[in-house]
Order: C-alpha cells, then sequence, then structure tokens
C-alpha cells in the first residue's frame, strides 16, 4: 500500500523539528511504500504537499500533530490553523486517501479534533507504531484494532485502550523515509530517545498520560549504536536526548554518556535536567561526553511554589545547580519557570525576576534563555482539576484553542493574582517594545 507520512504545517516560519514520531512510524511500515513530507522546511510548504500527492498518489494519509499551540503565553499562537491548511489540501488533492491523524497534540485532544474535523477516517491515540500498522493492515476490521477514534456514522467511538509497549528492541527511526538532512546542524532539533515515561508527577504535565507513568529503557548499547549511525552515515553534528528527563533514573542516563565515550563519538548534544539528580560527577561525565546545552525547568522559585507544582525538588537545589554551572565555561544553559504558579507570592516574583537578572549576567553569551511562562492548562493533568475546583475554568471546557483569544483563556492564573497579572502585562509590553526597536531576523 502507498502511504504518505505529512508532519502538519505549523502555520508560520519556526525553527524545526525532526519529525521523530514519522522516522519512527516508517520504520514499522518497511512492507508498504512510503514517502515522508515536513512542510515546515519547504519554501512552499502547501504547494509541495499538494506537488507530492499528485506525483505519488496515496492510498492512505498519515498526519502527525504534534501540538496544538506554543503552550507559551509571551508568544501565544495557535498550530491548529496550519493543521486545518494541512488538511484542507489533502481534501482536494486526495479525495479518496483515507486520513489517519496522529502524534502528541491529537492524542491530548482526540475526541474534540475527531468531531470537528470529519475528513478524518481515523485516528491514532498514542503510541502509534503497533495501532497504525495494524489499522493499515486491516482496515476493514479497523474496529478490533485497539488504540483508535473511529467514526461510526455520525457518533465518535473510541476501541479501547493499548498497553504501552516495550521499546528494548524498537528499530532505529527511518533516517532515509524522514531525510534528517535539514535539521543536522541545529542545537535540538535531532531527537535520540533513550527511555519513554515519566515517574515524576508534575501538576501540570501530561508526560506520564502520553507515555505511561513508569520508564521504559533502551539498552545503553543500542542508543549508543544509533548515535553512531547518525554521526558517522548522516553526518549530525549535535542532537537532543527528547526525553522528558535525561537524567532520571541516573544509572541509565550515566551509561548511556559512558557509552558515547567508550564509541569516541564526536557529537554536540543536549537534553533536560533535573537539578536535585545533578552535581559535579554528572555534570563532568555530560561534559565529557559531549553535552554543549544544559536545560533547566524547575518552574516554580519557592519551595511552597514547588510543592504545589509537584516537583521532587527545592529552591536550594536551583540554586545549588546554578553555582555548579558556573565552573563549567565551556557549557550553555537554559532556564524555564512559570512567573504565576499556585503557591507563589508577590515577594517570590520579585526574587525570580532578581534571580534571572543574576543568571543573564553571570552567564552572559553562555544563557540561552531564560524563559518566564505561565501553564497551559490541558486535560488529564492535575492541574486542570485544580482550575476546574478554584472556578478559572468549567470541566466542559474546550481546551483545544482554535483562536489567539480562546488560547489566552487557557493558561492558569491563581486566584487573587492581579499583581502577577499585571507583571505578566509588563513583562509582554516590554517583549513587544523590544521587538518594535530591534526586528527578529528570520
Amino acid at each position: 500500500m502507498k502511504i504518505l507520512l505529512i508532519q502538519s504545517f505549523l502555520g508560520r516560519k519556526e525553527k524545526p523539528i525532526y519529525p521523530l514520531g514519522l522516522a519512527y512510524l516508517a520504520a514499522h511500515l518497511k512492507h508498504h511504500t512510503i514517502k515522508a513530507i515536513d512542510p515546515n522546511v519547504r519554501g512552499r510548504p502547501m504547494e509541495e504537499i499538494a506537488e507530492t500527492i499528485k506525483s505519488f498518489h496515496p492510498e492512505v494519509i498519515g498526519i502527525s500533530l504534534r501540538n496544538l499551540d506554543t503552550t507559551q503565553i509571551m508568544d501565544p499562537f495557535v498550530y491548529l490553523q496550519g493543521f486545518k491548511q494541512t488538511l484542507a489540501v489533502v481534501e482536494k488533492e486526495a479525495a479518496k486517501a483515507k486520513v489517519v491523524v496522529g502524534g502528541s497534540g491529537f492524542s491530548i485532544y482526540a475526541k474534540e479534533i475527531m468531531q470537528q474535523f470529519f475528513r478524518i477516517d481515523a485516528g491514532v491515540f498514542l503510541e502509534a507504531e503497533d495501532s497504525f500498522v495494524e489499522l493499515i493492515d486491516h482496515w476493514e476490521g479497523r474496529d478490533k484494532v485497539k488504540g483508535l477514534y473511529l467514526r461510526r456514522e455520525q457518533e465518535v467511538i473510541f476501541t479501547g485502550p493499548r498497553e504501552f509497549r516495550s521499546i528494548e528492541n524498537l528499530p532505529f527511526p527511518d533516517w532515509d523515509t524522514v531525510p534528517v538532512e535539514p535539521y543536522k546542524h541545529l542545537l535540538d532539533a535531532v531527537g535520540v530517545q533513550t527511555k519513554r515515561g515519566c515517574g515524576l508527577k508534575c501538576a501540570y504535565c501530561n508526560y506520564p498520560f502520553l507515555n505511561g507513568a513508569c520508564y521504559r529503557f533502551r539498552s545503553p548499547e543500542a542508543v549508543g549504536e544509533e548515535i553512531e549511525k547518525l554521526v558517522k552515515d548522516y553526518r549530525v553534528e549535535r542532537f537532543i536526548f527528547v526525553d522528558s528527563i535525561f537524567n532520571i533514573p541516573r544509572e541509565h542516563c550515566e551509561k548511556v554518556m559512558r557509552e558515547i565515550i567508550r564509541r569516541k563519538l564526536q557529537v554536540k548534544w543536549t537534553g533536560w535536567y533535573n537539578e536535585r539528580n545533578l552535581d559535579k560527577e554528572l555534570s563532568e561525565l555530560a561534559i565529557e561526553a559531549g553535552c554543549e546545552f544544559f536545560s533547566f525547568s524547575p518552574d516554580g522559585f519557592s519551595d511552597a511554589s514547588l510543592k504545589a507544582l509537584g516537583k521532587n525538588l527545592r529552591k536550594k537545589d536551583i540554586l545549588r545547580v546554578y553555582g555548579l554551572m558556573r565552573n563549567y565555561p565551556q557549557a550553555l544553559v537554559g532556564y524555564n519557570f512559570f512567573i504565576n504558579p499556585p503557591g507563589q507570592t508577590v515577594i517570590d516574583l520579585l526574587k525570580l525576576i532578581a534571580f534571572g537578572l543574576k543568571v543573564k549576567w553571570t552567564f552572559r553569551g553562555r544563557c540561552l534563555g531564560f524563559l518566564l511562562g505561565s501553564i497551559r492548562i490541558e486535560p488529564d493533568t492535575p492541574i486542570f482539576e485544580l482550575a476546574v475546583k478554584e472556578g478559572f475554568i468549567r470541566r466542559e471546557t474546550a481546551l483545544a484553542a482554535q483562536t489567539r483569544e480562546e488560547l489566552l483563556q487557557l493558561f492558569y492564573r491563581p486566584p487573587h493574582s492581579f499583581v502577577l497579572t499585571v507583571m505578566l502585562k509588563v513583562i509582554g509590553g516590554l517583549k513587544k517594545l523590544k521587538r518594535m526597536i530591534r526586528p527578529v531576523k528570520e
């Protein structure tokens, strides 16, 4: 069967991210004829999708919807509009093809999206490697395939959950069908996965929902072999470990880094680190293995807000790692914080801003970002339940934002957060002023 895999168009120009999910999917579809396209790295996105459809004549079109929006209150942009454009081209150029949609963005809002877009014949819920292959091979009996959203007359039905698979013998992504070339020079575009699942319980995060609350590991040897192939066969210069947190659990993380060192791979990489699990020994091992960028997302800057966010660390861990990173002039750093998490006071906010200024002054050119954001309320998270309890939203609120205005209503603000809201607007205004004075170069 001829299958076209499409990464959904974002709707604007951004730094591209390699479609790792499509590459894994392509690796499981070797018994079919496969073609893939990411319009986000093409000069004429919609036209090139149309041309690909016309020349390839696919029988099935699979579209990956990674995110519905930016989840950033300082940059509120809805990717769902780009998805609509993608579907419109598919509907026009491939009226008879079966359309299947998946990806993390789809899975979070699966029923809402199925009810809105009638051109979608089937939706793959959560991990697609098994469900999509079974769907293609057993289309007529698709209602017996687990992990799918389907249409039955005017009703959207769910065929039932599928157990998360072991990834111990996961094949390498298909970097030929989904070419890695446009992404390989970028800092954090090409992804490598060492495990799936997350054992942490952060109040705003849906990773445990998307990947499971228990870790599923790939062997360090397999990860090392994959990285070696990327470096030697595809000339990849840098990559990112796409694990939700790279250094938890510590033992597996260490084994992966020692495997990189053992293979003498000259490659740069980055990953997300948990401060509580980071010390001098692990930092130096990471640098020896090629880590050039340490990304941190503590999100809160007081013990009260960290506890309310369900984080497994304390403020002293954040400050300790800040001091630790000062010892490595070759390392880049980046921070993510919420400007108004539950449990935070105005004094805490002022201390956070002071810490941000100190970080930028201390690291100067080594600080690649100190992002102040707000919690995007998403389903299947404790923060959604808290927002309902506080009356911020109703349980039946549509969380798949269609417009910028709808999206702005889905960022959590604690009760009585007037001062925080004002400061959020001030920071947003300063950013707009900065862009007016010094436009961003594309």
